[in-house]
């Protein structure tokens, strides 16, 4: 409850107003995969109402939060929006930046509330996302763990087809959202400059890898309105 308090606060336009695609959600949209509600409204008196129903009269006497990001201007901005946001709850807040090059070991210690971190799918499917939070991966650096969710990923690998395992993966990273462990800021997007225009083996893919060995010469296509002369 407290979590999902903090997370109702959240004025969830303004975190995400310098990213091209913000994320209300966890798993990037990849096609047949059923698109969740995700987190998108800040409800101060809902957040106020879920501090009281978790036994908190006095938001004040939480224990500090602390919010650790990376040392740099974007970070920076970030944790002044949830600073912002949590003070005027009533809960004390600092925000800690640290070294890049150090940032991510810290994330392992339990000394801190938040933290901010990115991850590149290694294949385009939900899975990808969703398996940093089961309790054997080294990358659930919360250390959050739940049967249910648990039980929701077991039951998608064994779906038959690709309609129902995508609905059980849905229903765990729901799961993962209304836990108020996370919350989803941007999706990164790759960008590229070529002419595919008498370049031929460029793809888009998930991975945004594009040997230069199957990129080859091919005919180029007229322009539209420009004719041509044999």
């Amino acid at each position: 409850r407290v979590r999902n308090a903090l997370l109702s606060a959240v004025p969830w336009p303004a975190l995400r107003a310098d990213y091209v695609i913000p994320a209300k959600t966890l798993v990037f949209p990849i096609s047949g995969y059923p698109e969740l509600p995700g987190l998108t409204t800040q409800d101060v008196d809902k957040a106020k109402k879920l501090l009281a129903e978790a036994g908190v009269d006095n938001p004040a006497a939480l224990p500090v939060l602390e919010i650790r990001v990376p040392d740099g201007a974007a970070f920076a901005k970030l944790a002044a929006v949830l600073e912002k946001a949590w003070t005027e709850l009533g809960v004390t807040v600092v925000v800690r930046a640290i070294p890049y090059d150090g940032y991510y070991a810290t994330l392992r210690e339990n000394s801190y509330a938040v933290g901010i971190t990115t991850w590149i799918g290694d294949f385009a499917d939900p899975l990808s996302f969703l398996e940093m939070f089961r309790p054997g991966s080294t990358l659930n650096d919360s250390g959050w763990e739940s049967p249910e969710y648990e039980r929701l990923i077991r039951d998608a690998s064994g779906a038959r087809d690709k309609k129902e395992r995508y609905d059980r993966l849905s229903k765990a990273e729901t799961l993962l959202l209304e836990e108020g462990l996370i919350a989803p800021v941007a999706h990164n997007p790759a960008l590229n400059v070529i002419d595919t225009n008498g370049l031929e083996g460029w793809y888009s893919n998930a991975l945004d890898i594009h040997p230069f060995k199957f990129i080859r010469f091919g005919p180029k296509k007229l322009l539209p309105g420009v004719a041509s002369a044999r």
